[in-house]
């Protein structure tokens, strides 16, 4: 497993926060084992010798790098990236600034929204996930 101190640069180039509110995916992600749990072993092997990369450069240069990572190897870095937005936006304390934003909006119903079809959407689970 790569040790937190090296991914935490990669993971922070996709996931920086905003100083704020959002944490950076370092931060959300105390420790990377729920994100290798998703990742197979010939995805360790591409992203070990990556994160070393990009912990050794400059912070100005990790996103040039990033970029020619996700050139080189498209499909390896989309199952990092989405191993990555499955363990940040679970983490809780991800999931305490979602729930903040969400219980932040408006409560009264919007005028622009038509019941009939949130209903239909809801009965037919519509956009729902399915495996």
């Amino acid at each position: 497993m790569i040790p937190n101190d090296v991914f935490g640069p990669l993971i922070d180039v996709l996931i920086p926060g905003d100083g704020d509110r959002w944490p950076s995916a370092s931060e959300a992600l105390s420790t990377c084992e729920t994100l290798f749990t998703d990742l197979g072993v010939a995805d360790h092997d591409w992203l070990a010798p990556l994160a070393a990369a990009v912990a050794a450069l400059p912070t100005a240069d990790r996103p040039a790098r990033m970029a020619d990572a996700e050139a080189a190897a498209p499909e390896a870095f989309g199952r990092m990236l989405a191993a990555l937005y499955r363990s940040y936006y679970t983490a809780p304390s991800v999931r305490a600034v979602v729930t903040a934003v969400a219980e932040a909006g408006p409560r009264e119903p919007s005028p622009l929204i038509d019941p009939g079809l949130v209903a239909r959407v809801v009965a037919t689970r519509a956009g729902a996930r399915r495996l």
